[in-house]
């Protein structure tokens, strides 16, 4: 069905599941912790939990 789609779109869609998807990811490390002191310790948090997506 994918493929019914010119290429152009495609590439959209292949994009937003891509978002959608590290969403996600950033949903399940944040969800433990629901208060941030600061806005940087919120940053840090999800600049590791992107490293620990990207090493999968």
């Amino acid at each position: 069905m994918l493929f019914l789609f010119s290429t152009h779109i495609r590439k959209i869609i292949y994009i937003i599941n891509v978002v959608e998807s590290l969403n996600s990811q950033f949903r399940k490390f944040t969800e433990n912790k629901l208060i941030f002191p600061t806005d940087e310790s919120l940053l840090k948090m999800l600049y590791l939990s992107n490293e620990r997506v990207n090493s999968k």
